[in-house]
């Protein structure tokens, strides 16, 4: 497991590699099951387990943009953009 406190371990090439996949599937992704959301249709235990991961990658890439301020940005609007999934998530749930 790589140490994402101690930048010497997380190479450039890593970090990269990260905001690669959060940018180009993760994000889109995320947004995709905010429509869903937003059209009042319920979240699915898929949709949730990425989710899961997608706040694993974020916890990940926040250690790094803790110390890359240019990265800040991107990584606060991605938490809260899962906030928003998880509120709308909770508000489609049917009530018992």
């Amino acid at each position: 497991m790589i140490n994402l406190k101690d930048d010497s371990a997380l190479s450039t090439s890593v970090s990269q590699a990260l905001l690669q996949q959060l940018f180009h599937h993760e994000l889109p992704r995320a947004l995709k099951i905010r429509t869903q959301l937003l059209e009042g249709k319920p979240i699915s235990d898929l949709d949730i387990h990425f989710l899961q991961l997608l706040m694993l990658d974020i916890g990940h890439l926040k250690t790094f943009a803790d110390r890359h301020p240019e990265y800040q940005l991107v990584i606060l609007r991605s938490i809260k953009l899962y906030r928003e999934i998880s509120d709308l998530a909770l508000s489609n749930e049917p009530s018992h």
